[in-house]
């Protein structure tokens, strides 16, 4: 074999795999990328296993090229764990860069954070359900306090409604209904204090 035939195929078998560091995201989502070599290459689309997606705004990247040719090129995902959560060794994570996150972990727990934003469930044609195990409680809201305090107005509220519905235009409600309204508050209110308890623990 000549030597010009084996530094062609050398050159070759040294391509096959490259690293290089992404530059750009073009307007139809492919990226522009600089190789450790210095050359640059355009229009390159990331390779990603179905179901999943991610569009990463910096970060490295391996190419593969066929052949060893930096024209007939294969991308994976770029490389970038600038923002990824602290995990323990079986945690798995999806993230993104704005600080939002979903994590499994290990002990089957599940964290989920909107760092600056919203958090959207839609059931286009169905019903959303939350279950929680055996004894356990569910707890929605913007903070235990809040929660406590919205559902200790309802019940103020519904006892007022009682008191000015139809004509005449007051009422005397029940004292047994009354007793039963303040009974659910105080109840409210314990729940929530132990909820906070437990936090604190």
């Amino acid at each position: 074999m000549s030597d010009s035939v084996t530094r062609q195929f050398a050159a070759k078998m040294r391509n096959l795999f490259q690293t290089a560091k992404m530059t750009a995201r073009n307007d139809d989502g492919s990226l522009k990328a600089e190789t450790t070599y210095g050359r640059t290459i355009d229009d390159l689309n990331e390779a990603f296993p179905y179901g999943f997606k991610a569009k990463a705004e910096s970060g490295e990247l391996t190419v593969l090229c066929a052949g060893g040719s930096l024209d007939a090129v294969k991308i994976l995902p770029v490389e970038n764990s600038d923002d990824a959560p602290e995990l323990e060794t079986g945690d798995v994570a999806v993230y993104s860069s704005g600080g939002n996150r979903v994590i499994c972990r290990k002990d089957g727990s599940i964290e989920t954070l909107a760092d600056d934003g919203n958090i959207i469930v839609t059931a286009s044609k169905g019903s959303v359900s939350i279950t929680a195990g055996g004894g356990k409680t569910i707890y929605i809201g913007n903070g235990s306090e809040s929660v406590c305090s919205l559902l200790c107005s309802l019940a103020d509220d519904i006892l007022a409604k009682f008191q000015t519905f139809g004509p005449p235009p007051r009422h005397n409600v029940h004292p047994t209904t009354v007793a039963a309204v303040n009974q659910w508050k105080v109840k409210v209110q314990q729940t929530f204090a132990d909820k906070s308890e437990e936090s604190d623990a």
